[in-house]
């Protein structure tokens, strides 16, 4: 078993040791809740190198106070890292950390709600040939850096689904009430592979919707994250010849049957998201494999991050 230290609040911890407990891979050497004043407090507290002597892994929980401080003696203790969360760092220090994790020759394995949720999973194998996605977030945003994960998760979605490198965007946003983070927030994005992205993110007291929409030349997928589902969306078979707007015959008149499009549900496999992840982390650890979303990815996703909120804009960093 790898010993697993967990490192957040009392209610995080708890979650986390009963989920890491269910897998059967870890014994939990431990928990950590961080009380530092400072960088250099968290960085150099005597408690907190006791801890991480009894512990192979590290379990950052999200939203943790001096995060990166605990991040860098970590990986400089050699200790392998599960960050619940994209928690948003500077593309500069970011690239420290991916030199240091690659000398240490740690695991690094940062958590995306999104991209490992059941139903993306489903239809990601079939999204080789992407040209189209539209992501829409309406949820009740606690505050600037809890709009920043949410942004950071739906970023590196799009990364994970776009054909080539994305080298243009777009951005619209408004500030109407006075809050750290935009109310609505939009980005269009294209790549050089010929995918255009589409986020929109509303903040909403009282909706939570996260959805997607896929599209290739021949598939159209529709993915709710929320509610666990995915639909794709087909030409009916009964009128599936009907595909011309005007009549054959004379080329005048419209033809009044037109085909339909059906929304068809497609099979999803549920699981625990944080199980599983728990489970690909030891088996990266074990097997000396890359994470599915990994160092590398948090610096794609800084960089990209900071392209859309460059240091003069009011949002600053991402």
């Amino acid at each position: 078993m790898i010993k697993l230290g967990v490192i957040g609040t009392a209610k995080q911890v708890q979650y986390v040791t009963e989920t890491a407990e269910k897998t059967g891979k870890y014994l939990i050497s431990g928990t950590y809740i961080p009380s530092a004043t400072s960088w250099e407090d968290a960085f150099f507290d005597a408690e907190y190198e006791n801890f991480l002597k009894g512990s192979d892994s590290l379990f950052f929980c999200d939203g943790i106070e001096w995060y990166p401080a605990l991040v860098e003696k970590a990986i400089y203790n050699f200790k392998h890292i599960f960050s619940d969360g994209l928690q948003s760092e500077s593309s500069i220090r970011l690239k420290e950390w991916e030199g240091l994790v690659y000398e240490a020759g740690v695991v690094f394995h940062a958590g995306n709600q999104f991209s490992v949720s059941p139903p993306f999973l489903s239809v990601w194998q079939y999204l080789k040939k992407c040209n189209w996605i539209e992501i829409t977030i309406k949820l009740p945003f606690k505050d600037r850096a809890h709009f920043r994960s949410v942004l950071s998760q739906a970023l590196e979605l799009s990364i994970k689904s776009v054909r080539g490198t994305i080298d243009k965007f777009n951005k619209n946003e408004s500030y109407l009430f006075g809050l750290d983070f935009p109310e609505h927030f939009s980005l269009w994005m294209d790549s050089n592979g010929g995918t255009n992205c589409k986020i929109n993110i509303e903040y909403s007291r009282y909706d939570r919707e996260v959805k997607a929409v896929f599209g290739t030349n021949e598939r159209l997928f529709e993915v709710d994250f929320e509610g666990q589902s995915v639909w794709e969306l087909q030409k009916s078979e009964e009128n599936i010849h009907a595909a011309g707007l005007f009549n054959n015959e004379n080329e005048l008149e419209l033809q009044q049957l037109l085909p339909e499009i059906k929304k068809v549900q497609k099979q999803v496999i549920y699981f625990d998201t944080l199980h599983k992840e728990l489970l690909n982390f030891w088996d990266n650890i074990t097997n000396h494999l890359s994470p599915l979303t990994g160092i590398n990815e948090l610096v794609e996703v800084s960089i990209l991050c900071e392209k859309v909120f460059p240091e003069s804009d009011k949002f600053q960093t991402c």
